[in-house]
C-alpha cells in the first residue's frame, strides 16, 4: 500500500538535514516512485505525478510546500499530523537509496534525470496541456528502459 506523499517528503527532507527545496524533493520522490513502481510493481507514494515544464510534480506535495519557493523545506512547513513515518519495508529501502545516490545532486541535474529522452515525463509532457498525469505504466516502462541501458552500458 502506498505511503502518504507528505510522509515520504518529510522523511527525505529530515534525512537531508532539512536542505532540500521543493524542486529537489519533487524530483527525488518521482525517481523513488519510478524505482519502486518498476522493481516492486506498486507505487511508493499515494497520488500521481504530473508532467510540468521543469519535470514531474506531485500536486499534493506542491501545494503544501510551494510557499518555500527555492528555499529548503523545514519540518514546520509540513501540516500537523505528518510524521515522516515510512515504515520499515521496501518503501524505506528505496527512499534511503534515493537519498544516498541523489541527495548530493543539484536541482537542475535532477530535472535532467527526470526528463530522460523517451521516458515517462517526456512522453506525457505537452506544453499545451497543464498537469497531464504520468501513468504508473509509463514509469514502469522507463524503469525497465533504464535497467536495460545500465546492463548494456
Amino acid at each position: 500500500m502506498p505511503i502518504p506523499v507528505l510522509d515520504a517528503a518529510k522523511y527525505v527532507c529530515s534525512h537531508s538535514g532539512w536542505a532540500f527545496s521543493n524542486l529537489k524533493i519533487q524530483k527525488m520522490l518521482y525517481l523513488a516512485q519510478m524505482v519502486h513502481q518498476g522493481a516492486e510493481g506498486a507505487p511508493l507514494v499515494d497520488g500521481d505525478f504530473e508532467a510540468w515544464r521543469h519535470g514531474p510534480v506531485h500536486m499534493d506535495l506542491y501545494y503544501d510546500v510551494r510557499h518555500c519557493g527555492a528555499s529548503p523545506i523545514r519540518s514546520f512547513h509540513f501540516p500537523d499530523g505528518v510524521t515522516g513515518d515510512v515504515g520499515s519495508g521496501t518503501e524505506r529501502e528505496v527512499l534511503d537509496v534515493v537519498i544516498k545516490r541523489l541527495g548530493t545532486k543539484g536541482g537542475l541535474e535532477l530535472v535532467a534525470l527526470t526528463q530522460m529522452p523517451g521516458g515517462a515525463w517526456e512522453i506525457n509532457w505537452d506544453p499545451a496541456l497543464r498537469g497531464a498525469v504520468i501513468p504508473h505504466a509509463d514509469m514502469t516502462k522507463e524503469y525497465d528502459l533504464r535497467i536495460s541501458q545500465h546492463e548494456r552500458g
